[in-house]
Order: C-alpha cells, then structure tokens, then sequence
C-alpha cells in the first residue's frame, strides 16, 4: 500500500480515484491468488495494474476535472503566498 495519504473518493485498496473497492482490479487479483489455482500476484503486476487504473482515471472526465482542481487550487496557494510576502515586505 501507499504512505500517502488517499484523494478523496479513492480506492481503499489501490488509492486510485474513479473506482471502489469492490471493482478494484487489484483486488479481484488478490481474491483470485485466494485460489489454489492462481498464483499470488507480483508487485511489479500490481504496479502495472495500478498504472493502468491511474491512466484510465486521467483520461476520464472526473479525472480531467480533478486534474483542473489540483492546478487552481496549486495557483490559488501560490497567489495566497505571493501576497502574504508582499505584506510582510511593506512591514
């Protein structure tokens, strides 16, 4: 699992955004490695799943839209700290 901490409205397993963890395709690996016919799935295959998910949600427009809240909400911040030392300079 990841050490950050998850987006809203993420993935409990994967943290990826734009599914649950009931539809989580990390997940159904692990449930199918429960198995004994299937092998326990790699890190590296969980990585490239993973990867997928994020890609998939990028492209989706819930992902687009997020991606446009995280860059306001980045320049909303940086014009908050310009002005704070804009006012600490005129002190």
């Amino acid at each position: 699992m990841s050490d950050y901490m998850r987006t809203p409205a993420s993935c409990g397993v994967c943290g990826v955004m734009g599914h649950t963890r009931r539809t989580c395709r990390i997940a159904r690996l692990r449930r199918l490695a429960e198995r004994a016919d299937h092998p326990e799935p790699t890190q590296e295959e969980e990585e490239r799943v993973k990867a997928e998910l994020r890609q998939e949600f990028e492209n989706s427009g819930p992902g687009i839209r997020w991606a446009r809240h995280q860059r306001e909400q980045a320049e909303h911040r940086e014009r908050a700290q310009q002005r704070h030392q804009e006012r600490m300079r005129e002190l």
